[in-house]
């Protein structure tokens, strides 16, 4: 049995999804589509979160799945401009209730059996905290607004993407070898050993 929710909507975080329509029985589920507007203390949207979720009753718990998709912005690695860098996102997390979280802890299960999202005993589900830690978990390590970024000039710090600046950059010495000693010792020293005498 699907319960839909076809309206769009915005609001502020936190999302609140109430749950409790699928509570009584394993297999139930809703759907939520939309957009809604997410403000992170560590993550800048530059605009609305579209999303597509589908909470589903599995008996011990709630799992939400679906998609997300919005912007966020970040600082290139290479030139140090901000740009706008394309989320498209796959939820996959399950929901425990606060009672069966803090009897599991009791029960010493163990972090996979334990899941680290819960609803509360009012039954609304926020899966903003979901959603932040997958942004996070999917953002890259090094981010570049091209990859055909040029970066600053090292002399005067110019932006290179946006026109030469008329520096001359010397090229760089090449860094020392440091096995250049171990290499010579490998190295052939042009004397042969000399051959025992077999009558000696």
């Amino acid at each position: 049995m699907c319960h839909q929710f076809a309206e769009v909507f915005q609001e502020a975080i936190p999302m609140k999804i109430d749950i409790t329509s699928i509570l009584s029985e394993a297999g139930l589920h809703l759907e939520q589509k939309g957009s809604a507007t997410f403000s992170f203390s560590d993550v800048h949207l530059t605009k609305p979160l579209e999303f597509d979720l589908r909470f589903t009753n599995i008996g011990n718990a709630v799992l939400l799945d679906g998609t997300v998709e919005s912007e966020v912005s970040l600082n290139c690695g290479s030139c140090l401009s901000d740009f706008a860098y394309p989320l498209h996102l796959e939820l996959n997390e399950e929901f425990l209730s606060t009672y069966d979280a803090k009897r599991g802890a009791e029960e010493d299960m163990t972090p996979e059996e334990l899941s680290i999202f819960t609803y509360g005993d009012d039954r609304l589900l926020s899966p903003d905290e979901a959603i932040r830690q997958s942004i996070l978990l999917n953002l890259p390590m090094q981010p570049f607004c091209s990859p055909s970024c040029k970066g600053l000039c090292p002399a005067c710090g110019a932006n290179r993407n946006e026109g030469e600046c008329g520096c001359t950059v010397e090229k760089e010495e090449p860094v020392e070898d440091r096995w250049a000693p171990l290499k010579a010792l490998k190295a052939p020293t042009g004397t042969s050993k000399r051959r025992r005498n077999p009558r000696a």
